[in-house]
């Protein structure tokens, strides 16, 4: 599975096609949270929805170039909430979430060949 994430972000990184292809919620949540990524981190959104985060290595370290890929989910009652709300409330929604994804990112290491952080799963559950 962390191969087929490496393998889509290498091709968005390489394509015609922006990285930015989210849809409104998602590109809210982003803004929200890429202060806690680099400014080269990679937002994508995969087809069952989740928002997967990686970037590529400046060190090269051995085991992969590619950060190990941190995959956001927004469960369906933020989502919806995100949908149905004017774009001023989606970003303040957005950032009363971000501190989850703060905490989430503690222990993450960006070098291992696994993911080090589970699936954030960002709203009431």
């Amino acid at each position: 599975m962390v191969e087929t994430v490496l393998e889509r972000a290498q091709q968005l990184a390489f394509s015609e096609t922006t990285p930015w292809d989210l849809d409104e919620p998602h590109a809210a949540m982003w803004q929200a949270l890429r202060n806690f990524f680099p400014s080269h981190a990679i937002p994508t959104q995969t087809d069952c929805g989740y928002m997967m985060v990686s970037w590529k290595l400046h060190d090269s370290f051995p085991s992969s170039s590619w950060a190990a890929p941190i995959m956001i989910r927004i469960r369906p009652g933020l989502l919806l909430a995100l949908w149905t709300c004017d774009p001023e409330a989606r970003i303040d929604i957005a950032c009363a979430e971000a501190e989850s994804v703060h905490e989430a990112l503690y222990d993450y290491d960006p070098h291992s060949r696994v993911p080090t952080c589970d699936v954030i799963e960002l709203g009431d559950g």
